[in-house]
C-alpha cells in the first residue's frame, strides 16, 4: 500500500507530533520514512532586505550556518526514530513555496508514497485552514495524506501508538469504496478490526405534528433506508470477513461528518481511512465538506485517499 512516508518538519514540536503516528504506519506497512525539511530564502537570511543588501560573503556564511543547524536538527530527530527500528532518510530542499516543494517531491517519488503531517486546531475562520502549509498540501497533493490534528504541542511516545480499530466511511459509491483496499491491507497486517460506517439522514423534525408524533410513513421510510444501508454494508463486511478481516457495521442517523465522528467515538477507532478529493477554487481548499468537517473536529489519525475514479458525490 505504502513504501515511503514523507514527513515534512519545520523544527517545531507541533510538527513533530506526527512522528509517533508515522512510525506506527511505517511499521504496519514496512515503509521507509523520509524526514523532509524545506528551507525558504527568508529563512536562509535574516530578512528580505538583508538578503539583497548584505555582502555576499556574509550571506553565504549565514546560509551555511542555517544549513548546518537544520542538518543537526534532522540528525537528532533521525537518531530518536532509529531506536524504533524504522528505516529512514533525511532530505533538505530549497524553495520559496514550502507546500509546493513538499507536493512536488512526493510526486517525484514512487507511486506508493504517502505524506504525513500534523495539523493544528484553530478557531473561527482560520479553523478551515489547519495551518497554511498543511491546507496548501491538502489542496494540491495527489498522494495519500496521513494527518493528525493536534490540540497541543505534546506528542505520544513512539511506542504508544497502536491501531486496533480502523473506521472506513462508505456511501454506496465506487469512489468512497476505493479507501477499502488500504484499510483492508492495514487491518490484515495489524490484526485490527474494521468498522464500516454509513450515515442515513436523521428524521426531519418538520414532519412532527402538534402532538409531536411522527407520521408513520416517515418512520417507515427512515426504517427502510436504514435497513437498505445496513444490508449494503453487510455485503461488503461479508466479503472482508471471508478474507479473514474482523468487521463490524455501523449505521448512524446524522449528517455524514457527524456520523463519522460519532462512530469513531463509539467504536473507539484509532485510525480513520477515507476517500476524498480536491476541487478547483474554494472547493480545492475545503476538499469536500465531509472530510473538512471531520478534520476540524477529530484527533483520530486520518489516512485520506485520493481515488483514481472521479467523485460521484459532491460531499465525499
Amino acid at each position: 500500500m505504502v513504501s515511503q512516508i514523507i514527513v515534512p518538519l519545520d523544527s517545531s514540536t507541533r510538527a513533530e507530533a506526527i512522528l509517533p503516528h508515522a512510525c506506527a504506519l511505517a511499521r504496519a506497512t514496512g515503509s521507509t520514512i523520509t524526514l523532509l525539511r524545506v528551507i525558504t530564502p527568508v529563512e536562509a537570511s535574516q530578512n528580505m532586505l538583508w538578503l539583497t543588501t548584505a555582502p555576499a560573503a556574509l550571506r553565504d556564511q549565514w546560509e551555511a550556518n542555517t544549513l548546518l543547524r537544520i542538518k543537526t536538527y534532522l540528525a537528532a530527530v533521525a537518531e530518536r526514530l532509529r531506536a524504533d527500528d524504522v528505516p529512514l532518510h533525511t532530505r533538505i530542499l530549497r524553495s520559496d513555496d514550502v507546500a509546493a516543494a513538499i507536493v512536488r517531491y512526493a510526486h517525484e517519488q514512487s507511486a506508493l508514497t504517502c505524506i504525513a503531517m500534523a495539523t493544528h486546531a484553530r478557531s473561527g475562520v482560520e479553523q478551515f485552514f489547519l495551518g497554511s502549509v498543511a491546507h496548501a498540501v491538502l489542496g494540491t497533493a495527489t498522494a495519500p495524506l496521513f494527518l493528525v490534528r493536534t490540540v497541543d504541542a505534546c506528542a505520544p511516545g513512539l511506542d504508544q501508538i497502536t491501531y486496533r480499530t480502523i473506521a472506513v466511511p462508505l456511501d454506496s459509491s465506487a469512489f468512497a469504496a476505493q479507501a477499502l483496499p488500504h484499510a483492508q491491507a492495514l487491518a490484515t497486517t495489524l490484526g485490527a478490526a474494521v468498522v464500516l460506517v454509513a450515515a442515513v439522514p436523521p428524521v426531519d423534525d418538520t414532519g412532527l405534528d402538534e402532538a409531536r408524533l411522527e407520521p408513520y410513513w416517515t418512520l417507515a421510510e427512515a426504517q427502510a433506508e436504514v435497513q437498505g444501508v445496513t444490508q449494503s454494508l453487510q455485503r461488503v463486511a461479508d466479503q472482508l470477513h471471508a478474507e479473514g478481516v474482523t468487521v463490524r457495521v455501523k449505521v448512524v442517523a446524522d449528517t455524514p461528518a457527524q456520523a463519522i465522528l460519532n462512530a469513531c467515538a463509539e467504536e473507539h477507532a484509532d485510525l480513520l481511512v477515507m476517500a476524498t478529493h480536491g476541487r478547483g477554487g474554494l472547493g480545492r481548499v475545503l476538499l469536500g465538506s465531509v472530510a473538512t468537517d471531520v478534520l476540524q473536529h477529530t484527533t483520530v489519525p486520518i489516512l485520506l485517499i485520493r481515488p483514481q475514479l472521479p467523485p460521484d458525490s459532491e460531499n465525499s
